[in-house]
């Protein structure tokens, strides 16, 4: 018997598959429809990173759970509903059940709705392969949306204040829920999901990235920056200094500072170790000043001492007592700590105080006394990370990219050309070069 199938065999089966509401890729599946959000929570979200799945918390709520009571107006009224936290409720006329917005209002908010009771689609019940495309990008314009009221909000409360407004277009927000997208469409298709034969989330509408901005700070800013810690009203001063003392010198992020911690200071040969992104630990070289210092902190904010045989006084010990092994710290300790103790009370017993670590929480508000106290600061929305930014350019200026990029403990083809990108200083003193204005007013100097 031949093996070939013949046209009146293959139109017959046709016939059933349709009968039967197949697919040709139903057939070779191995895994059962389910919805996107049952494969989202058994199959993505346990298999992400930590700090991906931090990063996409409330895009991976929009995609599942939609965004209930969020309307798509931005009139002051429906505005009100809303937070500078990006936190919403229910706006007046969701709340009444009829919408009376101006249409004009209801378009600026860019999702092409007739009135606020109009709100996100929820696609966590929906079946994986029945989502469309033009379902995902009506997601995306519901978060650009959110995200931009956000924004509005928080700008007119900085106008009241007389600050400088944001600019900000939501692109970020619509990045973020389509890197998520992408992650749950590669899985889905390495499951062999049941109609799921491409990554949809790789034809959503992407924005072009504006262009790099300088984000490093010149000399003179930088000392700006330094007295401003002293006259900003901090409520500990020891604190914020070691902060910007430790960023600048180690070009390190934020995060390294709240993971530090004591056994981390490798005192001997004057490193310090840092916990980068991506699990990825790293050696720098410190000062011995600023290894005293960070041992200061431990030692008199911290309960790190775990013996001290010649019995010293907690001001008394130095560096050099904790290379001779004169006192035994304990290495799972923290380095950085608030001056103030905080009250714990655990399995109902008496509370009591103890040390209170840093968090990020002290980046915050730190930043926010320095905009105050430094106009340029708040014009540019500066950010502790702009620090690193700054040593980073030095470093690359002096000596060279690739040393700024070992410096900065990138990898290679990384994004360290992003972090010295030239600004206005550079152009015009490029100017100045090609015009000759340097040189004539260098002679006039030495005249």
């Amino acid at each position: 018997m031949s093996d070939a199938v013949t046209p009146e065999v293959g139109a017959a089966f046709r016939l059933m598959m349709r009968q039967q509401g197949l697919r040709p890729e139903d057939l070779i599946d191995e895994r059962g429809s389910t919805s996107l959000g049952e494969f989202a929570r058994a199959s993505v979200l346990p298999a992400l990173t930590a700090g991906k799945r931090q990063a996409w918390a409330p895009y991976v709520t929009v995609v599942l759970k939609g965004l209930a009571d969020l309307c798509a107006c931005t009139c002051a009224r429906c505005l009100s509903a809303m937070n500078g936290l990006g936190l919403y409720g229910a706006c007046a006329c969701v709340r009444a059940g009829a919408c009376d917005c101006r249409i004009q209002d209801l378009a600026a908010g860019g999702v092409g709705v007739a009135t606020c009771l109009e709100t996100c689609p929820v696609l966590g019940t929906r079946e994986l392969c029945d989502v469309t495309l033009a379902e995902l990008e009506r997601v995306s314009r519901w978060v650009q949306m959110r995200a931009t009221k956000r924004t509005l909000v928080r700008n007119a409360r900085r106008a009241r204040a007389g600050r400088p407004q944001f600019a900000y277009d939501g692109r970020s927000a619509v990045e973020h829920l389509r890197a998520f997208l992408s992650a749950l469409y590669n899985f889905a298709m390495e499951d062999r999901t049941t109609g799921v034969t491409r990554n949809l989330a790789l034809k959503m509408t992407r924005y072009p990235r504006p262009e790099v901005q300088k984000r490093s700070y010149e000399a003179d800013r930088l000392e700006q920056l330094w007295s401003a810690l002293y006259s900003s009203g901090s409520n500990d001063v020891v604190l914020d200094e070691l902060i910007v003392w430790f960023l600048l010198e180690t070009g390190a992020r934020r995060g390294v500072l709240v993971q530090i911690g004591v056994g981390d200071l490798l005192c001997s040969s004057l490193r310090v170790r840092l916990h980068e992104k991506k699990n990825k630990v790293d050696e720098q070289p410190v000062t011995e000043a600023l290894m005293a210092a960070l041992l200061s902190m431990a030692l008199s904010r911290g309960d790190v001492l775990a013996a001290n045989p010649e019995g010293l006084a907690l001001e008394e010990i130095t560096l050099e007592d904790v290379r001779r092994r004169r006192v035994t710290l304990r290495p799972d300790r923290p380095v950085f700590y608030y001056a103030d103790a905080r009250t714990v009370s655990r399995d109902g017993a008496t509370p009591a105080r103890e040390p209170h670590p840093l968090t990020v929480r002290r980046f915050n508000s730190l930043w926010d006394r320095l905009k105050r106290e430094l106009p340029w600061l708040d014009e540019i929305h500066g950010r502790p990370h702009d620090l690193r930014k700054s040593v980073g350019t030095s470093v690359e200026r002096v000596l060279g990219h690739a040393t700024a990029r070992a410096f900065l403990r990138h990898s290679a083809g990384s994004v360290t050309g992003t972090y010295v990108a030239a600004g206005p200083e550079e152009a015009a003193r490029a100017h100045a070069w090609l015009t000759g204005v340097e040189a004539e007013e260098t002679c006039a100097e030495e005249w």
